[in-house]
C-alpha cells in the first residue's frame, strides 16, 4: 500500500464557527504529490461513514491532531470538505493562517488501494482517506483561479 499526501486549498475560514471550507482534492487533474506526478480519478477517494474519523492535522504529523472533518461532497471538479479546528493554540493558528492566506493549503493523506501509471503519472483509482492537513503551500496552485463558491461546499 502506498501512502500519499495530496494538496488542496481552503476557500473560506470562519473563526466563530471554527470551520474551514475547502477543496481537498481536484479530480482528474495532474499534481505533484509525495509520490510524484499524480492524478485522482473522480470518486477514487473513499471517506469514512463518520466524517469525524478524518482528523485535521498539522503538516501530516499524525501526532498533531487539531480538529476533524464535518462533511465531504464529491462534486464534479473536486472532493470538497468542511473541517472543524479545535480550541487550542494550533487550532487557532490553522484558522487565522487560512483566513489570512498564509496557510490556506489543505493536503490529504490517503492510503492508495488501486492505481496504475500512464505516461509516468500515477492514476489513483481507489484510496482511503486517513487525514487532512493544514499546509502552507499546496501543489495545485493553479486551482486557485477557479475556486468553488462557499455555497457549493457542504456545511
Amino acid at each position: 500500500m502506498t501512502r500519499l499526501h495530496v494538496p488542496g486549498y481552503v476557500t473560506a475560514a470562519d473563526s466563530d464557527g471554527r470551520t474551514l471550507h475547502g477543496l481537498a482534492v481536484p479530480w482528474n487533474t495532474r499534481g505533484n504529490t509525495s509520490a510524484g506526478p499524480t492524478l485522482f480519478v473522480r470518486g477514487s477517494i473513499m471517506v469514512p461513514a463518520d466524517p469525524s474519523n478524518v482528523k485535521l492535522c498539522w503538516e501530516h504529523d499524525r501526532t498533531e491532531v487539531h480538529g476533524h472533518a464535518l462533511s465531504f461532497l464529491d462534486a464534479p471538479p473536486a472532493l470538497l470538505t468542511t473541517l472543524r479546528a479545535d480550541e487550542t493554540e494550533r487550532g487557532n493558528a490553522i484558522l487565522t493562517g487560512a483566513a489570512g492566506k498564509m496557510r490556506d493549503g489543505l493536503s490529504v493523506g490517503v492510503d492508495v488501494l488501486d492505481a496504475h501509471y500512464v505516461d509516468d503519472v500515477l492514476h489513483v483509482l481507489s484510496a482511503f482517506l486517513r487525514e487532512i492537513s493544514s499546509v502552507g503551500v499546496p501543489a495545485w496552485n493553479d486551482a486557485r483561479a477557479a475556486q468553488p463558491s462557499r455555497k457549493e461546499i457542504p456545511a
